[in-house]
């Protein structure tokens, strides 16, 4: 297999091979109308120490403060003259000037400031700055306990006549159809898309990617194209999305290839809920009659030599405990299901992995029957007599 060597942080979009090619049209010139900043400093209002502060109203934006989940109010302090902002809390700023928008929030914190994450309901938020286009920006401050510290605020205002970015595209991959979607602006001309390092050219949603190379991850980057002469409307910024068109789903009816987890966990790191079949190669850690699982390792050909991946800790179907060190035999053809990772230099289903079907070779039964759901007795056979118990 050819493993994917150079690990990919971000998530984009694919694009069809078929894509048509074309110049857009672009009015990146157009002329902007000057912005109107206004900055609110807290240590300049007058709050006292422990304050509780529910607002603040200025003259081209106003701000909401909110104990949201958390039972402690938001307070201004003296001590690093900043409204204390607790895990849970919330703060919502809004426009006042009508016919303009919000398009820049920049956060000032206070001394001593918290580690909370601080995540925003709509526009892109890279903490400090915000940016957009929006007439209300709620944030939100991550966490239970811990606070953040807010000294500042200042809001850029823009409109009346200014040309606005369209918006930003988001582009999906499809895996079931192996094509990327998006939604259409109807302010938009047309979108352009590109492949990895390639070259921009027109594209629609859907884009069919299936005819992409199936044994590593592309990267596809889209953008909106502002109409020719519409002195309203900029260009988008760039969306985009990695993926990897793999030959098979990934789902319990068309689960991957040993391959093509390996290939999941080099470009995403983990994935949750997904299924791979291979052939039990070797038993890792026996059956455990106390905790009821078994750790093993499966590859594409059943030896040990080849990619190994291991389902540590196992259970059995539906999640339920093994019974027996025989539920699970070497040469055993097995569909598992769980969550993907890399442990040090072992790729693996995590812990609390299931089993969803097996085939046992040679077993006159089980060979050409798969199991789905957990037999009610501890064996197929009673007597002559075949149980069919939990088996389809």
């Amino acid at each position: 297999m050819n493993k994917f060597l150079t690990k990919i942080a971000t998530l984009s979009v694919g694009l069809a091979m078929a894509i048509g090619v074309g110049v857009a049209a672009s009015n990146g010139g157009a002329l902007r109308a000057s912005a109107d900043d206004e900055t609110v400093t807290f240590s300049a209002q007058g709050y006292s120490n422990q304050q509780a502060i529910s607002s603040y109203n200025g003259t081209n934006f106003s701000i909401a403060f909110n104990k949201g989940s958390n039972s402690n109010a938001p307070k201004y302090y003296t001590s690093g003259t900043a409204i204390r902002l607790y895990g849970g809390n919330y703060f919502t700023v809004t426009n006042k000037i009508s016919g303009k928008s919000i398009t820049a929030i920049v956060l000032t914190y206070g001394s001593s400031d918290g580690s909370n994450e601080i995540t925003t309901d709509v526009g892109t938020f890279t903490s400090p700055s915000w940016s957009g286009d929006a007439n209300s920006v709620k944030f939100t401050i991550g966490g239970t306990t811990g606070n953040r510290r807010l000294a500042a605020v200042k809001v850029t205002v823009s409109g009346g006549g200014e040309a606005q970015k369209l918006p930003q595209p988001t582009p999906v991959f499809n895996s079931g159809d192996c094509n990327v979607t998006w939604t259409v602006n109807a302010d938009a001309d047309h979108y352009e898309a590109k492949i990895d390092t390639g070259s921009y050219a027109t594209a629609t949603s859907p884009l069919d990617v299936s005819g992409l190379s199936k044994d590593t991850s592309h990267t596809v980057t889209v953008k909106a194209i502002a109409k020719s002469g519409d002195t309203a409307h900029l260009d988008s910024d760039e969306g985009s999305v990695t993926f990897v068109p793999f030959a098979h789903a990934g789902t319990e009816a068309d689960p991957w290839t040993v391959a093509e987890a390996y290939l999941a966990i080099d470009v995403f790191d983990t994935v949750s809920n997904a299924y791979a079949t291979g052939i039990v190669s070797e038993i890792v850690t026996p059956y455990d009659s106390q905790y009821g699982n078994i750790s093993y390792n499966i590859s594409e050909d059943g030896t040990t030599t080849a990619d190994q991946l291991q389902a540590y800790r196992g259970k059995s179907y539906n999640g339920a405990k093994f019974t027996s060190e025989d539920d699970i035999q070497v040469g055993d053809i097995v569909v598992v299901k769980g969550n993907l990772k890399k442990y040090g230099t072992t790729y693996e289903f995590d812990t609390n992995n299931e089993l969803v079907s097996l085939v046992r070779p040679g077993d006159p039964v089980l060979e050409s029957i798969s199991v789905k759901t957990a037999p009610t007795k501890t064996t197929y056979f009673e007597g002559d007599k075949f149980d069919p118990t939990g088996l389809e």
